[in-house]
């Protein structure tokens, strides 16, 4: 599980949730350069990706995902303009985490 983060309280409690759901963490990253070299060195079944980074926003990872067919989910506290996205609303508890990772991987293996 890929996690984009630039907010390093937000970065440690999302690790935390997402290894308690059971998910080996690549990250946490803080910028879209940094996350696009972990996607071409490591296998990655679904990402977590803060919209908005201190240097701009997540898109560019979304759209490198979205061409390697990776799911992914964008947590925000201020919506996305990507109607298709699948949205986790910040701030998140682990069971909405959890339900929407789901929710991601499901609709993946559906197309």
């Amino acid at each position: 599980m890929l996690l984009v983060e630039d907010e390093y309280l937000i970065a440690m409690m999302a690790e935390d949730m997402l290894r308690t759901l059971g998910a080996e963490v690549i990250g946490p990253e803080a910028t879209v350069d940094a996350a696009l070299k972990l996607l071409e060195d490591a296998e990655i079944d679904c990402a977590v990706l803060d919209v908005n980074l201190k240097h701009g926003t997540s898109d560019a990872v979304a759209d490198r995902l979205r061409e390697d067919a990776i799911p992914y989910i964008f947590a925000t506290g201020h919506g996305h303009r990507d109607i298709d996205a699948i949205i986790l609303s910040k701030p998140y508890t682990e069971a909405n985490l959890g339900r929407t990772i789901t929710e991601a991987l499901s609709r993946s293996r559906l197309k």
